[in-house]
């Protein structure tokens, strides 16, 4: 069983970070390359991410071929060179299905309760019955940059247990 990643000292920053934001910018693998996208999560305790996204998007179709992803979230400057902050993030990522699907929905639809409005139930998703997906994304590295709080240095975070 997989363990989730240790953040020490930096759960709080971290946490402040992907609290400050509702969209990431997701990157999976293609046979022939990179694509790149944009997702709105959330996240658990644990800081697995959570995103919802049709299954016949290309990000969908790739992480059906490929489960390692990366996903970035940034607070963007004023002008250059102003207190960079941000998230790189690696990990494996993989379509939620039952008792745990419930839990990312929770997690989901109290963060964006719009979602809840335009899917419908729970059920709808479990059933197949619509084409929308919840993912979660298993975080086996962070790089944390805050120019404000450690200067120019990025701090590496693994999780040395996967």
């Amino acid at each position: 069983m997989k363990t989730a990643i240790d953040l020490g000292e930096y759960r709080i920053v971290i946490c402040d970070i992907l609290n400050s934001h509702i969209t990431a910018s997701l990157s999976t693998m293609k046979e022939r390359g990179l694509h790149s996208n944009t997702v709105y999560y959330c996240y658990d305790d644990n800081i697995d991410i959570y995103f919802a996204s049709d299954c016949s998007t290309e990000h969908s179709i790739n992480i059906a071929h490929n489960k390692n992803v990366s996903l970035s979230v940034w607070d963007e400057p004023e002008q250059y060179g102003q207190g960079h902050r941000g998230l790189q993030i690696e990990g494996t990522c993989a379509t939620i299905t039952g008792l745990a699907l419930m839990k990312a929905w929770d997690l989901y639809v109290k963060r964006f309760p719009v979602f809840k409005m335009k899917i419908g139930d729970v059920k709808n998703i479990l059933d197949k019955i619509i084409n929308m997906r919840l993912y979660k994304i298993s975080i086996s590295r962070i790089q944390l940059t805050d120019v404000g709080q450690y200067g120019m240095e990025i701090k590496d975070i693994k999780n040395e247990q996967q």
